[in-house]
């Protein structure tokens, strides 16, 4: 089941890349431009070099005001984007030009919905990740905290595709109703660690080269396309009972 979803959710993108680029086009251009002013704020050009990651912690209350107002410019545009891949897969709607419909009540719900999904989070991962500090090696550590909480995170945020149709849905209703399609969960939080840990790696060895992170930008908004993706698809098979 866990390869089925993810199969089914990688070809949702394959056979609907035009609406997907008409969806997430404009907007990835749109962050694109919103790291290189946010890197240009704090490092003074628009590509940071390795020496600059060090520098973040010197940083004065002029650049943190505007390293704040990027991250709410970035989850807006983010959101914006995501709500209209679920409404999209889970509704036909499609975009009217190249830019995603703006769906101003859904969207806030979709934001708050994910920073109490985001809170809930926080204490298990945190003492599952000190638990894990005593009895094993930090790489150990990194895989199954990372497994953690991608597991619990979709355990919890099948209540995000519902905030983007607009229909209510509490966070309790998702842990019951994914609770027996949890061992195919579990292998789907493997493989997004696995991911993760790979885009890191890609991020790191990279870091500082201008068009090459460009590239990097791009595999991450796939990324999440794809997690938005697997998102739908436990939505339509779980909520809504649809076959795959």
């Amino acid at each position: 089941m866990t390869w089925k979803i993810l199969l089914h959710s990688y070809r949702m993108i394959a056979n609907n890349l035009l609406v997907a680029f008409r969806i997430a086009l404009m907007p990835w251009v749109l962050m694109i431009i919103l790291v290189f002013v946010s890197n240009l704020i704090r490092f003074g050009h628009p590509i940071p070099l390795p020496e600059d990651m060090g520098n973040l912690l010197q940083l004065g209350s002029g650049s943190a005001f505007w390293i704040l107002l990027f991250i709410a410019a970035y989850v807006s545009v983010y959101t914006w984007v995501i709500v209209g891949w679920h409404r999209f897969v889970l509704l036909g709607e499609v975009p009217n030009g190249w830019l995603p419909n703006w769906r101003g009540r859904q969207n806030l719900d979709y934001f708050i919905k994910g920073i109490l999904i985001g809170l809930i989070l926080l204490i298990p991962v945190m003492v599952f990740g000190f638990v894990i500090a005593f009895i094993g090696t930090t790489a150990l550590q990194s895989v199954l905290v990372a497994t953690l909480f991608w597991f619990l995170f979709m355990r919890l945020s099948l209540v995000l595709p519902a905030a983007a149709l607009g229909v209510p849905m509490k966070i309790s209703e998702t842990w019951a109703v994914t609770k027996n399609a949890s061992m195919t969960i579990l292998g789907l939080a493997v493989i997004l660690m696995g991911l993760n840990i790979v885009m890191g790696l890609f991020e790191k060895i990279l870091a500082g080269h201008g068009i090459i992170m460009l590239v990097a930008l791009f595999l991450n908004a796939v990324i999440g396309l794809l997690i938005a993706s697997i998102l739908t698809t436990l939505y339509g098979v779980l909520i809504e009972e649809r076959e795959l």
